[in-house]
């Protein structure tokens, strides 16, 4: 996995974004274990706990951080 971008919300929460290429061998159980079935896909992980799962067509970065607030709120 790739961390891309690295997004404070606010003083104490900081986001880490990465990319996992589900086509290749490693990806793939990765993909598998979390099942991701739509492309693109963000999952939200508080350590090893899956939070929520965001597969909007919109990648406007108002609306992922709103998304991103609602959840860990």
């Amino acid at each position: 996995m790739n961390v891309k971008i690295d997004v404070q919300i606010d003083e104490k929460r900081r986001v880490y974004f990465g990319e996992v290429n589900c086509d290749d061998t490693n990806g793939r159980r990765v993909c598998e274990k979390y099942d991701v079935l739509k492309i693109p896909q963000l999952k939200l992980f508080k350590g090893s706990e899956l939070l929520s799962t965001y597969s909007y067509t919109t990648n406007d970065e108002r609306f992922i951080k709103k998304w991103i607030n609602y959840v860990t709120t």
